[in-house]
């Protein structure tokens, strides 16, 4: 099975820098063709009409991320209140439900939403018809405060009603006793089997976007 390329960035795609260039063209010189790309539904550089027309016109799938919380108030959000958000802005693009489309969380190492959070969002979301994919470090030997919460998170489903659940690894040592030590985690990739991860940048001019791979075709299925 092939490797799936695609990046998740804060700079809208079609962003043209001083060397004539567009942040996707630049990605595709510097890298490879994104077959994807996972953009923010809030912020100053939230995604545009403007820029889904560019990545339709690219044929380059649409991964749709939430992000409008910091790494200290995660753990004091309601988790039911931002998924609520989140679909009211799936609704007005008119992403549609019930078709294992992902909606992202990106989780940073030093502070990290807690498993309740990060259940009760996921929760709203399948029973609303998406997927919650989480980004975070999934090394058990590194960033153990994040590992824990997902951890917790996982087990806390088999309490709970089933729903399907993704995430996506920041660890960026991908050895091959490393990857084959991750495939191993089963509270890695969720229950819905995708096996993905983020590792590296490309930057022009201060601006940076993260790479992410997929060893699995059927993720581009499930982005937008």
């Amino acid at each position: 099975m092939r490797t799936v390329f695609g990046v998740y960035s804060a700079t809208p795609m079609h962003k043209k820098f001083k060397n004539g260039y567009t942040m996707y063209d630049w990605v595709k010189r510097q890298k490879d063709t994104p077959e994807f790309c996972i953009r923010t539904l809030c912020g100053k550089n939230k995604i545009t009409a403007e820029e889904i027309e560019f990545l339709r016109d690219k044929n380059c799938k649409i991964g749709l991320a939430f992000c409008d919380r910091t790494d200290m108030d995660f753990a004091d959000s309601d988790g039911v209140k931002d998924a609520t958000w989140v679909l009211s802005a799936l609704k007005e693009w008119g992403v549609p439900k019930n078709e294992g489309i992902l909606v992202f969380v990106k989780l940073n190492t030093e502070y990290t939403a807690n498993y309740r959070w990060m259940t009760l969002f996921a929760s709203v979301l399948n029973y609303s018809g998406y997927i919650a994919a989480f980004i975070g470090p999934r090394d058990l030997y590194e960033n153990v405060i994040l590992d824990n919460q997902i951890k917790y998170y996982y087990l806390s489903k088999k309490k709970e009603p089933e729903f399907p659940s993704a995430l996506v690894s920041t660890d960026s040592k991908l050895s091959d006793e490393t990857k084959q030590r991750l495939s191993n985690s089963q509270f890695v990739t969720g229950n819905i089997g995708l096996d993905s991860w983020m590792c590296g940048t490309i930057t022009f001019d201060g601006i940076q976007v993260d790479n992410i791979y997929s060893n699995n075709e059927k993720i581009l299925q499930k982005m937008w």
